[in-house]
Protein backbone atom coordinates (compact mmCIF):
# COMPACT_ATOMS: atom_id res chain seq x y z
CA UNK A 1 0.00 0.00 0.00
CA UNK A 2 1.57 3.40 -1.01
CA UNK A 3 1.48 6.09 2.07
CA UNK A 4 2.10 9.87 1.25
CA UNK A 5 4.59 11.99 3.50
CA UNK A 6 2.66 14.79 3.77
CA UNK A 7 6.11 16.85 5.92
CA UNK A 8 8.35 15.80 2.99
CA UNK A 9 5.92 17.13 0.35
CA UNK A 10 5.06 19.89 2.11
CA UNK A 11 8.87 20.97 2.35
CA UNK A 12 9.33 20.06 -1.40
CA UNK A 13 6.67 22.77 -1.99
CA UNK A 14 8.47 25.84 -0.21
CA UNK A 15 11.72 24.93 -1.91
CA UNK A 16 10.29 25.42 -5.48
CA UNK A 17 8.06 29.17 -3.63
CA UNK A 18 11.39 30.27 -3.18
CA UNK A 19 12.99 28.89 -6.27
CA UNK A 20 9.88 30.73 -8.44
CA UNK A 21 10.13 33.76 -6.58
CA UNK A 22 14.12 34.07 -6.86
CA UNK A 23 14.14 33.66 -10.56
CA UNK A 24 11.21 36.40 -11.31
CA UNK A 25 13.89 38.79 -9.57
CA UNK A 26 16.96 37.74 -11.08
CA UNK A 27 14.79 38.22 -14.92
CA UNK A 28 13.46 41.73 -13.59
CA UNK A 29 16.94 42.70 -12.41
CA UNK A 30 18.39 41.49 -15.79
CA UNK A 31 15.93 43.05 -17.91
CA UNK A 32 16.32 46.60 -16.00
CA UNK A 33 20.39 46.20 -16.47
CA UNK A 34 20.89 45.38 -19.97
CA UNK A 35 18.91 47.76 -20.84
CA UNK A 36 20.53 50.82 -19.24
CA UNK A 37 17.26 51.42 -16.87
CA UNK A 38 15.17 51.88 -20.01
CA UNK A 39 13.05 48.35 -19.73
CA UNK A 40 13.09 48.63 -23.27
CA UNK A 41 13.89 45.28 -25.07
CA UNK A 42 14.78 47.59 -28.41
CA UNK A 43 17.77 49.05 -26.03
CA UNK A 44 19.17 45.86 -25.34
CA UNK A 45 22.83 45.48 -25.04
CA UNK A 46 25.21 42.49 -23.55
CA UNK A 47 27.54 44.69 -22.63
CA UNK A 48 25.09 46.42 -20.64
CA UNK A 49 24.31 43.95 -18.43
CA UNK A 50 27.73 43.89 -16.58
CA UNK A 51 27.23 47.69 -15.22
CA UNK A 52 24.50 49.44 -13.09
CA UNK A 53 22.24 51.88 -15.43
CA UNK A 54 23.53 55.49 -14.99
CA UNK A 55 27.29 54.73 -13.90
CA UNK A 56 30.28 55.92 -15.68
CA UNK A 57 30.56 53.12 -18.03
CA UNK A 58 28.70 54.61 -21.35
CA UNK A 59 31.60 55.23 -23.33
CA UNK A 60 33.98 53.07 -24.52
CA UNK A 61 36.39 52.14 -27.29
CA UNK A 62 34.95 50.36 -30.49
CA UNK A 63 35.63 50.04 -34.66
CA UNK A 64 33.77 51.96 -36.84
CA UNK A 65 31.79 51.16 -39.85
CA UNK A 66 31.30 52.03 -43.25
CA UNK A 67 34.77 52.30 -45.16
CA UNK A 68 36.64 50.84 -41.44
CA UNK A 69 37.16 52.74 -38.41
CA UNK A 70 37.52 52.53 -34.42
CA UNK A 71 38.00 54.89 -31.36
CA UNK A 72 40.10 55.82 -28.55
CA UNK A 73 39.75 57.47 -25.38
CA UNK A 74 43.08 57.62 -24.42
CA UNK A 75 43.19 61.08 -25.01
CA UNK A 76 39.72 61.94 -24.24
CA UNK A 77 40.43 65.26 -22.17
CA UNK A 78 42.73 66.23 -25.05
CA UNK A 79 43.15 69.65 -27.07
CA UNK A 80 40.12 71.64 -25.95
CA UNK A 81 38.83 69.82 -23.05
CA UNK A 82 42.42 71.21 -21.36
CA UNK A 83 42.36 74.84 -22.78
CA UNK A 84 38.29 75.63 -22.75
CA UNK A 85 36.10 76.09 -19.63
CA UNK A 86 33.49 72.89 -19.01
CA UNK A 87 29.55 73.94 -19.09
CA UNK A 88 27.37 73.77 -15.77
CA UNK A 89 26.14 70.13 -16.83
CA UNK A 90 29.25 68.63 -17.95
CA UNK A 91 29.69 66.62 -14.67
CA UNK A 92 26.22 64.57 -16.00
CA UNK A 93 27.14 64.71 -20.08
CA UNK A 94 31.09 64.13 -19.93
CA UNK A 95 30.80 60.54 -21.25
CA UNK A 96 27.73 60.84 -22.76
CA UNK A 97 28.69 60.19 -26.37
CA UNK A 98 28.48 56.46 -27.04
CA UNK A 99 32.08 55.81 -29.15
CA UNK A 100 31.27 51.83 -29.29
CA UNK A 101 28.59 52.77 -31.74
CA UNK A 102 30.98 55.69 -34.20
CA UNK A 103 30.90 54.94 -37.92
CA UNK A 104 33.30 55.90 -40.81
CA UNK A 105 33.57 55.99 -43.62
CA UNK A 106 35.95 56.84 -46.80
CA UNK A 107 35.79 57.07 -50.89
CA UNK A 108 39.39 57.31 -52.15
CA UNK A 109 37.78 58.45 -55.67
CA UNK A 110 37.54 62.13 -54.34
CA UNK A 111 39.54 61.78 -51.30
CA UNK A 112 37.15 61.69 -49.02
CA UNK A 113 36.11 60.75 -45.73
CA UNK A 114 33.22 61.14 -42.55
CA UNK A 115 32.23 59.92 -39.40
CA UNK A 116 28.98 59.06 -37.29
CA UNK A 117 28.49 59.42 -33.65
CA UNK A 118 25.43 58.62 -31.26
CA UNK A 119 24.57 59.72 -28.08
CA UNK A 120 23.89 57.00 -25.30
CA UNK A 121 20.33 56.76 -25.11
CA UNK A 122 20.25 56.08 -21.03
CA UNK A 123 17.85 58.55 -19.00
CA UNK A 124 20.81 61.07 -17.33
CA UNK A 125 21.90 62.11 -20.93
CA UNK A 126 18.40 62.87 -21.95
CA UNK A 127 19.27 67.02 -21.58
CA UNK A 128 22.64 67.38 -23.04
CA UNK A 129 21.99 68.04 -26.14
CA UNK A 130 20.29 70.56 -25.81
CA UNK A 131 22.91 72.73 -24.11
CA UNK A 132 25.28 71.80 -27.06
CA UNK A 133 25.30 74.71 -30.07
CA UNK A 134 28.58 73.17 -32.72
CA UNK A 135 30.49 70.22 -32.35
CA UNK A 136 34.01 71.35 -33.10
CA UNK A 137 35.92 68.18 -35.28
CA UNK A 138 39.57 67.81 -35.56
CA UNK A 139 41.30 65.89 -38.40
CA UNK A 140 44.79 64.68 -38.99
CA UNK A 141 46.56 61.83 -40.95
CA UNK A 142 49.35 59.55 -40.71
CA UNK A 143 50.68 61.17 -43.26
CA UNK A 144 52.70 63.50 -40.90
CA UNK A 145 52.27 61.54 -37.80
CA UNK A 146 49.48 63.46 -37.15
CA UNK A 147 51.11 66.05 -35.96
CA UNK A 148 49.49 68.93 -38.36
CA UNK A 149 45.56 69.30 -37.62
CA UNK A 150 42.62 70.70 -38.99
CA UNK A 151 39.18 71.66 -37.66
CA UNK A 152 35.39 72.85 -38.80
CA UNK A 153 32.51 73.41 -36.44
CA UNK A 154 29.40 71.48 -37.26
CA UNK A 155 26.83 73.95 -35.87
CA UNK A 156 23.83 71.89 -34.67
CA UNK A 157 23.02 70.32 -31.45
CA UNK A 158 21.35 67.84 -32.68
CA UNK A 159 24.20 67.31 -35.34
CA UNK A 160 26.01 63.50 -35.38
CA UNK A 161 27.56 63.89 -38.23
CA UNK A 162 30.59 65.13 -40.62
CA UNK A 163 32.60 64.53 -43.83
CA UNK A 164 34.83 66.03 -45.96
CA UNK A 165 36.27 65.65 -49.50
CA UNK A 166 39.35 66.62 -51.48
CA UNK A 167 42.02 66.12 -49.26
CA UNK A 168 45.67 66.83 -50.48
CA UNK A 169 47.20 63.39 -52.34
CA UNK A 170 48.70 60.90 -50.17
CA UNK A 171 46.75 62.55 -46.96
CA UNK A 172 43.99 60.13 -46.74
CA UNK A 173 44.39 57.15 -49.44
CA UNK A 174 46.57 54.41 -47.00
CA UNK A 175 46.55 56.14 -44.00
CA UNK A 176 45.30 56.15 -40.39
CA UNK A 177 42.74 59.36 -40.10
CA UNK A 178 41.73 60.82 -36.43
CA UNK A 179 38.20 62.68 -35.90
CA UNK A 180 38.64 64.48 -32.71
CA UNK A 181 34.82 65.46 -32.19
CA UNK A 182 33.89 68.27 -29.11
CA UNK A 183 30.44 68.57 -27.83
CA UNK A 184 30.44 73.13 -26.89
CA UNK A 185 28.21 75.40 -25.82
CA UNK A 186 27.30 78.83 -27.37
CA UNK A 187 30.11 80.37 -24.97
CA UNK A 188 33.00 77.44 -26.44
CA UNK A 189 32.55 74.89 -22.84
CA UNK A 190 32.72 72.07 -22.77
CA UNK A 191 29.60 69.87 -22.32
CA UNK A 192 31.28 66.36 -23.23
CA UNK A 193 35.08 65.22 -23.34
CA UNK A 194 36.85 65.07 -26.64
CA UNK A 195 36.44 61.51 -27.97
CA UNK A 196 38.16 60.13 -30.85
CA UNK A 197 37.75 58.15 -33.73
CA UNK A 198 40.56 56.47 -36.08
CA UNK A 199 39.73 55.46 -39.87
CA UNK A 200 42.22 53.67 -41.11
CA UNK A 201 41.83 53.89 -45.36
CA UNK A 202 45.09 51.93 -45.31
CA UNK A 203 43.75 48.19 -44.26
CA UNK A 204 40.18 49.05 -44.70
CA UNK A 205 38.35 48.78 -48.49
CA UNK A 206 37.28 51.93 -50.11
CA UNK A 207 33.52 51.78 -50.26
CA UNK A 208 33.11 53.70 -52.72
CA UNK A 209 30.19 56.20 -50.46
CA UNK A 210 29.90 58.30 -47.62
CA UNK A 211 26.22 57.13 -47.10
CA UNK A 212 24.66 58.13 -43.47
CA UNK A 213 27.30 61.16 -43.01
CA UNK A 214 25.86 63.84 -44.34
CA UNK A 215 27.07 65.99 -47.18
CA UNK A 216 31.10 66.16 -47.34
CA UNK A 217 32.83 69.85 -47.43
CA UNK A 218 36.00 70.92 -49.09
CA UNK A 219 38.79 70.31 -47.87
CA UNK A 220 40.08 73.74 -48.10
CA UNK A 221 37.31 75.12 -46.01
CA UNK A 222 38.35 73.39 -42.81
CA UNK A 223 40.51 75.98 -40.85
CA UNK A 224 44.60 74.84 -40.22
CA UNK A 225 45.07 74.41 -36.72
CA UNK A 226 48.17 77.27 -35.69
CA UNK A 227 50.71 75.74 -33.65
CA UNK A 228 50.80 72.03 -35.15
CA UNK A 229 52.87 70.16 -37.53
CA UNK A 230 56.46 69.37 -38.33
CA UNK A 231 58.53 72.31 -39.01
CA UNK A 232 58.16 73.29 -43.39
CA UNK A 233 59.45 70.20 -45.63
CA UNK A 234 62.70 70.23 -47.34
CA UNK A 235 62.63 72.20 -50.87
CA UNK A 236 62.53 70.04 -53.85
CA UNK A 237 65.97 68.83 -55.55
CA UNK A 238 66.69 71.49 -58.23
CA UNK A 239 65.34 70.52 -61.68
CA UNK A 240 67.66 71.78 -64.93
CA UNK A 241 66.03 72.77 -68.01
CA UNK A 242 64.60 70.33 -70.89
CA UNK A 243 63.02 70.39 -74.42
CA UNK A 244 63.81 73.61 -76.47
CA UNK A 245 64.91 74.50 -79.96
CA UNK A 246 68.11 76.46 -80.74
CA UNK A 247 67.31 78.86 -83.05
CA UNK A 248 69.70 82.07 -84.80
CA UNK A 249 68.77 85.48 -82.98
CA UNK A 250 70.03 88.55 -85.55
CA UNK A 251 73.02 87.64 -87.91
CA UNK A 252 75.89 86.31 -88.48
CA UNK A 253 79.04 89.03 -87.25
CA UNK A 254 82.55 89.58 -88.19
CA UNK A 255 84.12 91.98 -86.42
CA UNK A 256 80.86 93.78 -85.22
CA UNK A 257 79.40 93.61 -88.92
CA UNK A 258 76.53 91.75 -89.98
CA UNK A 259 78.03 89.14 -93.08
CA UNK A 260 75.92 86.76 -95.01
CA UNK A 261 77.36 83.33 -94.34
CA UNK A 262 76.36 81.87 -97.92
CA UNK A 263 79.24 84.06 -99.08
CA UNK A 264 82.68 83.56 -99.14
CA UNK A 265 84.47 84.69 -96.23
CA UNK A 266 86.26 84.70 -93.46
CA UNK A 267 84.26 82.68 -90.48
CA UNK A 268 80.96 84.53 -88.54
CA UNK A 269 79.41 84.24 -85.28
CA UNK A 270 76.16 83.34 -84.93
CA UNK A 271 73.87 83.87 -81.71
CA UNK A 272 71.44 81.11 -80.95
CA UNK A 273 68.89 81.12 -78.13
CA UNK A 274 67.05 78.13 -76.81
CA UNK A 275 63.20 78.04 -76.52
CA UNK A 276 59.74 76.63 -78.20
CA UNK A 277 56.61 75.07 -77.46
CA UNK A 278 58.30 72.13 -75.53
CA UNK A 279 60.75 74.24 -73.23
CA UNK A 280 60.64 73.67 -69.70
CA UNK A 281 62.42 76.13 -67.74
CA UNK A 282 64.68 75.55 -64.90
CA UNK A 283 62.96 74.83 -61.32
CA UNK A 284 63.86 75.15 -57.93
CA UNK A 285 67.45 76.60 -58.30
CA UNK A 286 68.44 74.49 -61.01
CA UNK A 287 70.63 75.79 -63.92
CA UNK A 288 69.88 76.29 -67.72
CA UNK A 289 72.03 78.18 -70.71
CA UNK A 290 69.52 79.31 -73.26
CA UNK A 291 71.98 81.29 -75.43
CA UNK A 292 75.60 80.37 -77.14
CA UNK A 293 77.62 81.71 -80.06
CA UNK A 294 78.74 79.19 -82.88
CA UNK A 295 81.26 79.89 -85.28
CA UNK A 296 79.88 79.33 -89.11
CA UNK A 297 82.34 78.31 -91.18
CA UNK A 298 81.89 79.94 -94.80
CA UNK A 299 83.35 78.78 -98.39
CA UNK A 300 87.14 80.38 -99.60
CA UNK A 301 87.09 83.08 -102.24
CA UNK A 302 89.43 81.90 -104.51
CA UNK A 303 90.70 85.53 -104.97
CA UNK A 304 91.31 85.73 -101.48
CA UNK A 305 95.17 85.51 -100.27
CA UNK A 306 96.02 86.97 -97.35
CA UNK A 307 100.16 87.58 -97.93
CA UNK A 308 100.81 88.96 -93.92
CA UNK A 309 100.87 86.69 -90.80
CA UNK A 310 97.61 85.84 -89.16
CA UNK A 311 97.39 84.52 -85.61
CA UNK A 312 95.30 82.07 -84.56
CA UNK A 313 91.84 83.44 -83.31
CA UNK A 314 89.56 81.48 -80.85
CA UNK A 315 85.73 81.99 -80.49
CA UNK A 316 84.66 81.86 -76.67
CA UNK A 317 84.65 78.76 -74.65
CA UNK A 318 80.92 77.24 -74.96
CA UNK A 319 79.21 74.72 -72.61
CA UNK A 320 78.59 71.01 -74.38
CA UNK A 321 74.59 70.75 -72.99
CA UNK A 322 73.99 66.72 -71.93
CA UNK A 323 70.45 65.22 -72.57
CA UNK A 324 68.35 67.10 -70.09
CA UNK A 325 69.62 70.01 -70.55
CA UNK A 326 72.24 70.26 -67.85
CA UNK A 327 75.61 71.21 -68.85
CA UNK A 328 77.19 69.34 -65.80
CA UNK A 329 77.07 65.15 -65.23
CA UNK A 330 76.18 65.58 -61.79
CA UNK A 331 74.54 68.21 -59.58
CA UNK A 332 76.41 67.94 -56.35
CA UNK A 333 79.33 65.99 -55.22
CA UNK A 334 81.70 66.77 -57.35
CA UNK A 335 80.79 66.71 -61.53
CA UNK A 336 82.37 67.47 -64.77
CA UNK A 337 81.38 69.22 -68.21
CA UNK A 338 83.08 69.59 -71.26
CA UNK A 339 83.59 73.05 -73.07
CA UNK A 340 84.43 73.44 -76.60
CA UNK A 341 85.54 76.90 -78.63
CA UNK A 342 85.60 77.61 -82.65
CA UNK A 343 88.48 78.59 -84.96
CA UNK A 344 87.55 81.87 -85.68
CA UNK A 345 90.67 82.88 -87.46
CA UNK A 346 93.18 80.04 -88.69
CA UNK A 347 97.38 80.27 -88.38
CA UNK A 348 98.23 81.64 -91.64
CA UNK A 349 101.96 82.53 -92.76
CA UNK A 350 103.56 81.39 -89.58
CA UNK A 351 100.82 82.89 -87.13
CA UNK A 352 100.29 81.85 -83.75
CA UNK A 353 98.73 78.11 -83.80
CA UNK A 354 95.15 77.55 -81.82
CA UNK A 355 94.91 76.26 -78.68
CA UNK A 356 92.87 73.58 -77.29
CA UNK A 357 89.38 73.87 -78.88
CA UNK A 358 88.04 71.54 -76.04
CA UNK A 359 88.28 71.15 -72.55
CA UNK A 360 86.98 69.28 -69.65
CA UNK A 361 86.02 71.31 -65.95
CA UNK A 362 84.97 70.42 -62.91
CA UNK A 363 81.40 71.74 -61.89
CA UNK A 364 78.79 71.48 -58.73
CA UNK A 365 81.74 70.90 -56.59
CA UNK A 366 79.70 70.83 -53.64
CA UNK A 367 78.49 68.15 -51.14
CA UNK A 368 75.40 66.56 -51.26
CA UNK A 369 72.73 67.02 -48.96
CA UNK A 370 72.83 64.45 -46.29
CA UNK A 371 69.42 64.88 -43.78
CA UNK A 372 69.26 64.20 -40.07
CA UNK A 373 67.81 60.96 -39.08
CA UNK A 374 66.25 61.10 -35.47
CA UNK A 375 63.15 59.74 -33.43
CA UNK A 376 61.30 60.06 -29.45
CA UNK A 377 62.30 56.77 -27.61
CA UNK A 378 60.14 56.52 -24.41
CA UNK A 379 59.57 55.25 -21.48
CA UNK A 380 57.41 53.00 -19.93
CA UNK A 381 53.78 54.78 -18.74
CA UNK A 382 53.28 54.92 -14.70
CA UNK A 383 49.84 55.67 -13.60
CA UNK A 384 49.09 58.33 -10.54
CA UNK A 385 45.95 60.16 -9.42
CA UNK A 386 44.72 63.53 -9.98
CA UNK A 387 43.93 65.41 -6.27
CA UNK A 388 40.34 64.40 -5.19
CA UNK A 389 38.12 66.51 -3.21
CA UNK A 390 35.24 65.73 -1.31
CA UNK A 391 31.78 64.45 -1.24
CA UNK A 392 30.43 64.58 -4.84
CA UNK A 393 33.39 65.39 -6.61
CA UNK A 394 35.69 63.99 -9.49
CA UNK A 395 39.40 63.05 -9.87
CA UNK A 396 41.30 61.20 -12.17
CA UNK A 397 43.54 58.55 -13.11
CA UNK A 398 46.24 59.77 -15.71
CA UNK A 399 49.15 57.93 -16.60
CA UNK A 400 53.03 60.15 -17.83
CA UNK A 401 56.09 58.94 -19.64
CA UNK A 402 59.40 60.48 -19.82
CA UNK A 403 60.89 60.54 -23.37
CA UNK A 404 64.46 61.89 -25.02
CA UNK A 405 64.82 62.75 -28.71
CA UNK A 406 67.78 60.57 -30.25
CA UNK A 407 69.55 61.43 -33.24
CA UNK A 408 70.99 58.45 -35.17
CA UNK A 409 72.80 60.59 -38.04
CA UNK A 410 73.17 64.26 -37.98
CA UNK A 411 72.36 66.75 -41.12
CA UNK A 412 75.42 68.21 -43.27
CA UNK A 413 75.10 72.08 -44.16
CA UNK A 414 73.39 70.98 -46.84
CA UNK A 415 70.75 68.74 -45.79
CA UNK A 416 67.56 69.15 -43.66
CA UNK A 417 68.10 69.15 -39.44
CA UNK A 418 66.14 67.70 -36.81
CA UNK A 419 63.58 69.40 -35.46
CA UNK A 420 64.54 69.06 -32.32
CA UNK A 421 68.17 68.77 -30.74
CA UNK A 422 69.72 65.03 -29.24
CA UNK A 423 69.22 64.24 -26.26
CA UNK A 424 65.96 66.94 -25.71
CA UNK A 425 63.74 65.69 -23.00
CA UNK A 426 59.74 65.85 -22.80
CA UNK A 427 57.24 64.44 -20.62
CA UNK A 428 53.74 62.66 -22.27
CA UNK A 429 50.67 62.94 -19.69
CA UNK A 430 47.33 61.28 -20.65
CA UNK A 431 43.93 60.74 -19.76
CA UNK A 432 43.46 57.27 -18.18
CA UNK A 433 39.32 57.27 -16.58
CA UNK A 434 37.78 59.62 -14.50
CA UNK A 435 36.82 58.84 -10.84
CA UNK A 436 33.39 60.04 -8.97
CA UNK A 437 33.80 60.47 -4.55
CA UNK A 438 30.25 58.97 -4.08
CA UNK A 439 28.27 60.28 -1.21
CA UNK A 440 26.81 57.66 1.72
Amino acid sequence: MYTINMASNTGLFIVLIIFCILSIITSTLFTYMCTDGTWDFGNFEGGKCIKWPGGDDDGGSGSGGGGGGGSDTSDQIADDDELLGRADNYSECYDGIAINESKTSFSANDNSAGVRWFWSEADRFSGCQGSITKYRVKISSSLDNHLQQYYYDVLSGFANSFAFKNAPEDWLSGQNIKFKITALTHGDLIVADTVTVELDANESTDDGSLVGVGTPIEFTNMTKVEGSGDPPPPPPDPVNCSGGTWTNVGGCMLDGVEVDPDECGEPCIQKQVLGGADFIPASDGGTCITEKYSAITRKSCEEFELSEQQDCSLGPWTDVILEGGSACNKTCGGGTMEQRRAVLLPTLNGGKACGDTSRTIECNTQDCPVHCVGNWSCGAWSEYTTSKGGCGSTYQTRKKRDCTYIVTRDANPYGNPCPHANDTKKTEDQFVESHKIRCH
